[in-house]
């Protein structure tokens, strides 16, 4: 870091982290450039056999209906138990909701034990990229649960990005953080303590019975998204920012000989 001309990072708080390394002051080329994620076509044929598959599981749009997805690897370092928990606290609440909880991973088969035999959770283990876009389409919400430690409370994580480009609000954890600060002061999600499943429950429960609320967040997710985090514009700004560093650095050589 020391050695190194300018630092770049996937958030501000990680630019910081390098430039407390180097031990200098921030330079107008030390930049954070953030994840992206590009919603390409998908095949029409992979499109319909992703509903087939979901309407299969009762993963369907109903007036009432209300669904919350997931998508990641089922370890320990992510807090499903916590997700599994408030669907069960809905559950009894709201017979008329669904959690699909998508991914493999070694927690997988732990958490189907804990799901047991819990009516609104679904776990059908690893999903493609049309099961996740079908999936997204007919949900209400996206399910966040990062652990609460620096590198991930310094970072705006794909699985966000990726809820955030169709439009649905972002329910994440710790209560702490980049995202946590994101999603507060665009208003497009809610974050919740780490492990307070109880907590997690009253959320989901109040925007079930606030659609208005549900819907303004939605469109303001969708409107962060395309405003700061697709493909075309954070590439298209790097490669602009690496030909001026590049520029400026042939101007330089050029001066000195």
């Amino acid at each position: 870091c020391k050695n190194a001309d300018t630092i770049i990072g996937i958030t501000d708080d990680f630019v910081k982290w390098g430039l407390n390394r180097a031990g200098r002051p921030k330079k107008s080329t030390d930049q954070a450039f953030p994840f992206a994620y590009t919603t390409k076509k998908l095949d029409s044929g992979d499109i319909a056999s992703a509903e087939k598959f979901w309407d299969e599981k009762g993963v369907w749009v109903e007036p009432g209906r209300f669904i919350a997805c997931f998508f990641g690897t089922i370890s320990r370092q992510l807090d499903v138990d916590s997700i599994i928990k408030a669907a069960q606290i809905i559950n009894e609440r709201n017979s008329n909701t669904i959690f699909a909880i998508c991914g493999d991973g070694d927690s997988l088969e732990r958490i189907r034990q804990a799901a047991g035999d819990t009516k609104n959770i679904i776990l059908p283990g690893w999903v493609n990229a049309a099961q996740i876009r079908v999936l997204m389409q007919r949900a209400n919400v996206g399910l966040d649960p990062m652990p609460d430690r620096y590198d991930f409370l310094a970072t705006i994580n794909n699985k966000a990005l990726e809820y955030m480009s169709a439009g649905l609000p972002v329910i994440s954890s710790p209560q702490d953080g980049v995202l946590y600060r994101l999603l507060k002061e665009n208003q497009c999600g809610i974050s919740h303590k780490h492990g307070d499943a109880q907590e997690l429950a009253d959320i989901i429960t109040d925007l079930i019975n606030n659609p208005a609320k549900l819907a303004l967040m939605s469109a303001n997710a969708q409107e962060l998204f395309y405003r700061s985090f697709t493909f075309e514009k954070v590439f298209g700004s790097m490669m602009e920012y690496l030909c001026k560093l590049a520029a400026k650095s042939d101007a330089e050589y050029v001066n000195k000989i």
